[in-house]
């Protein structure tokens, strides 16, 4: 659910009163105008929420802080850091900016805006062989070959997960996430299919 450790939606809105995200993520959500939350303010609920979503492969990703990193210019400005220090099933959270793919290591999620989005095949291939969720904003993300899109249309966030980019970092989009969001029509590889 986008909640913090508290039980709270983040940023002050109320259970009662929380946001409209297309896919109802969280049972927390209702309508609230964008007028009182901003669309980064609603990216970075959804991101908190993905945390609790996603299962990522045995191994490093299994231990210590969960690591949001965003990759060159971010699109979600000061609202990232509101994540910062939060908990998600007793792990922090740790919010890192990279500049240059290089410097990215193994974060659990890497939020691409539309600058590094044009170097999408280079970063994917990256992020697929250490198990990084890779996050975008462009119209073509998923389409391209991203893990999940978040795309507002009508006031409302709107996200699209591409299960054969999950499949090809060793990431599994839980039951409920895939019931929330658009699935992405993209057919995997033939020699990849289960």
């Amino acid at each position: 659910m986008i909640r913090d450790s508290l039980g709270k939606c983040p940023r002050g809105v109320s259970i009662s009163t929380a946001l409209v995200v297309g896919v109802q993520l969280a049972a927390c959500f209702t309508a609230v105008p964008l007028s009182a939350q901003t669309e980064e303010d609603i990216k970075v609920a959804a991101l908190n929420s993905l945390l609790s979503f996603v299962r990522w492969p045995p191994g490093g990703h299994q231990e210590g802080e969960l690591v949001i990193g965003v990759l060159g210019e971010n699109p979600l400005g000061l609202a990232i850091d509101m994540l910062e220090g939060r908990t998600v099933f007793g792990r922090r959270i740790r919010v890192r900016r990279f500049d240059a793919l290089a410097d990215v290591g193994r974060p659990h999620i890497l939020y691409l805006g539309a600058e590094a989005s044009r170097r999408l095949s280079e970063t994917l291939a990256v992020a697929g062989k250490r198990g990084i969720l890779t996050v975008g904003e462009t119209d073509d993300f998923t389409t391209d070959g991203g893990a999940v899109s978040f795309r507002f249309a009508d006031g409302t966030l709107r996200i699209t997960l591409n299960l054969c980019a999950f499949r090809d970092a060793g990431l599994e989009a839980s039951s409920r996430l895939r019931r929330l969001a658009t699935v992405s029509q993209s057919t995997c590889p033939i020699e990849r299919r289960p």
